[in-house]
């Protein structure tokens, strides 16, 4: 019998918002959420397991469904790197090593995704009828893509990256990135609260995330505030069209327990 795991990877206090909404959307369809966190950055700085001490809440929350990895990168991954293909082997470490801590059977059924990346209660509706005691279906889905504040809809954007993979899918493979893999889904099945972070913290992230080589210096707070102010994207000339949009009067863009969490994110409302 196929077990269902969502399976996420977490680094940071400010993401904790997020796995509480996971919780609440996918507690009826999963036998497991899966919480991974390493002990470097993608860019192979150290860092502490600082999502530890929330583990206990969120177990309690969610009747013990956690299950906390703390992933040993020590002897694996390239350290204090800015070169491309470092950080990028970095990053799929960090997404695809957890095999190595549990037993899954190949009918298992993994929803994968990053922390700030949540799948809608029909994505388990959906998919797990399709993937029951199946080894090798794949699928990659699209997000709802929401930038900077969970009222600002980017609505010419075309996000797609998280993946529903059974684990036989790679069997016997090398660590995989467990995302952009099997047939694209252009249905949204989910949203991504995309860079949903203080100034601060963005400029944090530009420094130690798979994209440094890139992005890192945009690291500058005051351009990132008028970024922000502005609903602009600096790192780039893509352009973006934004809709105003709320969970009371546009449920359909957001996970159907949005009402109990949208006031974790006022903070970020009202920069």
């Amino acid at each position: 019998m196929s077990k269902v795991y969502l399976k996420k990877i977490v680094s940071s206090i400010t993401e904790k918002k997020y796995i509480e909404i996971d919780i609440d959307e996918s507690f009826p369809y999963v036998d497991a959420i899966i919480l991974t966190e390493a002990n470097y950055t993608h860019s192979g700085e150290k860092k502490e397991y600082v999502f530890e001490s929330f583990i206990e809440k969120l177990k309690k929350n969610s009747k013990t469904k956690i299950i906390y990895i703390k992933l040993d990168l020590e002897n694996d991954v390239y350290k204090n790197t800015i070169k491309e293909k470092e950080l990028h082997f970095n990053e799929k470490l960090i997404r695809g090593k957890f095999v190595e801590y549990m037993s899954f059977d190949k009918t298992d059924i993994i929803f994968s995704a990053d922390a700030d990346e949540i799948f809608f209660r029909n994505a388990y509706e959906d998919f797990i009828p399709k993937m029951k005691n199946k080894t090798k279906k794949a699928f990659f889905v699209k997000l709802n893509n929401f930038l900077y504040t969970p009222n600002n809809l980017w609505i010419n954007s075309e996000f797609y990256a998280p993946s529903i993979i059974n684990f036989g899918y790679y069997w016997l493979k090398k660590i995989n990135q467990w995302r952009y893999d099997g047939k694209r889904i252009d249905k949204a099945y989910g949203i991504h609260f995309n860079w949903h972070l203080t100034p601060e913290e963005i400029v944090i992230k530009l420094n130690t995330y798979a994209h440094k080589n890139l992005y890192s210096k945009y690291a500058d707070i005051e351009l990132i505030r008028a970024a922000i102010n502005n609903a602009e994207y600096p790192f780039d000339n893509r352009e973006i069209i934004i809709k105003k949009v709320n969970f009371l009067n546009d449920p359909e863009y957001f996970p159907v327990c949005i009402n109990k969490h949208i006031d974790k994110f006022n903070y970020l409302i009202n920069l």
